[in-house]
């Protein structure tokens, strides 16, 4: 990385490291890096990787797999190059989750809650907005015109549009 000279050689004659991987910098900090690390009197072996790869670190550096995607999102145990995950990942991280409990048969809301949508929203009317929603399930039909309905309700009363799960008992 950005390390100064001294701080470098310091750091890999502390830990005497068997592979030395430069990271967070760009090709003139790497191989300055490199050269560093490469003139010192150790065994280290220095190893460049690239981006949109992934390694196997354990006694050599090896390249298990590379990504033709510019993106990559790691979660525990998972990695995903789908745009459009991350896309409404971030709109619920902002937007929030508006859960719905519907009775099929009776068409009747059983329950209402949002999940990080209403932090801002302490003087709305929760009641009205339950009310309507309620209107909405006992008339629409269609689960898609439901959940597009409740949206724009959402939208409109809410300021933002909260990912709306609607769950059928």
């Amino acid at each position: 990385g950005h390390g100064k000279r001294e701080d470098i050689i310091r750091l890999v004659k502390w830990l005497k490291p068997y592979n030395v991987i430069p990271v967070h910098g760009d090709d003139l900090h790497f191989k300055r890096f490199l050269d560093i690390v490469s003139s010192l009197p150790f065994s280290s072996k220095v190893s460049e990787v690239k981006n949109g790869s992934f390694y196997l670190l354990e006694n050599q550096v090896e390249a298990v797999h590379t990504y033709k995607e510019s993106l990559q999102f790691v979660e525990e145990r998972e990695i995903h190059s789908d745009k459009q995950l991350y896309r409404l990942r971030t709109d619920l991280a902002s937007n929030g989750i508006c859960n719905i409990i519907v009775n099929k048969e009776e068409n009747k809301l059983v329950h209402l809650q949002f999940v990080g949508t209403l932090s801002s929203q302490t003087g709305l009317a929760l009641d009205q907005l339950q009310d309507e929603i309620a209107g909405l399930v006992s008339s629409v039909k269609s689960e898609n015109r439901l959940r597009e309905k409740i949206y724009k309700l959402n939208r409109n009363h809410l300021g933002k549009a909260p990912y709306v799960n609607l769950v059928f008992i």
